[in-house]
């Protein structure tokens, strides 16, 4: 479990194959406090270390998790958001993200209005119909709340900070991010629509 709060920005030093896809990060934190099977979230995709070496860790993405994120689409000097797995009782300062990214989105139209950057992005009908004004959002692995959101266009409010310690900063047009509904939302709607079908 993640809270989308970025701990840092990673450089990739290796991408190589395919299903699974063989992923090095250049990491800044110290490696000997990162056991082997610990859950790592890269661009909010939870995986799994399975080799280090100094200041780098290594991971594998399966077919099913090419084929629902970006990570198929990541070269050697690409640059992703990190964070490490929560620990039980610390502070929860952005929401709870599983890791479990749901699609991607595309960037479509970016606004300033002062310091102040409003994103806009298509995202997946089946993200769209669990989210919801005001409700939280996670983006490449960022905690965010939903300032719009009309059909199938979600809007974010991005303030210089965000844009300075993610990736955020670097998004333009046609930008393609992972993306994960809010937990809540999700059960939610699947215990709305088991309800629903109980009474046909």
């Amino acid at each position: 479990m993640f809270t989308g709060l970025v701990e840092s920005i990673a450089k990739v030093c290796l991408a190589h194959g395919d299903a699974p896809r063989e992923l090095g990060l250049d990491v800044p934190w110290p490696v000997e406090s990162i056991e082997l099977g610990d859950s790592i979230a890269i661009d909010g995709c939870c995986l799994t270390v399975v080799r280090k070496e100094p200041d780098r860790l290594y991971f594998e993405a399966a077919a099913e998790t090419l084929r629902l994120t970006t990570l198929g689409t990541l070269q050697v000097g690409d640059v992703v958001n990190v964070e490490r797995a929560m620990q039980l009782g610390a502070r929860l300062g952005g929401h709870l993200v599983q890791g479990h990214v749901d699609g991607v989105a595309y960037v479509v139209n970016i606004r300033d209005e002062g310091a102040t950057r409003y994103i806009y992005l298509r995202i997946p009908h089946d993200v769209a119909i669990l989210s919801c004004i005001r409700g939280s959002i996670c983006l490449a692995g960022v905690s965010l709340t939903i300032a719009d959101l009309k059909d199938l266009i979600l809007t974010v409010a991005i303030i210089p900070h965000t844009m300075a310690a993610t990736t955020i900063g670097t998004w333009k047009l046609g930008t393609s991010v992972n993306i994960e509904a809010d937990l809540v939302g999700r059960y939610l709607h699947r215990f709305w629509t088991t309800r629903q079908e109980d009474k046909l």
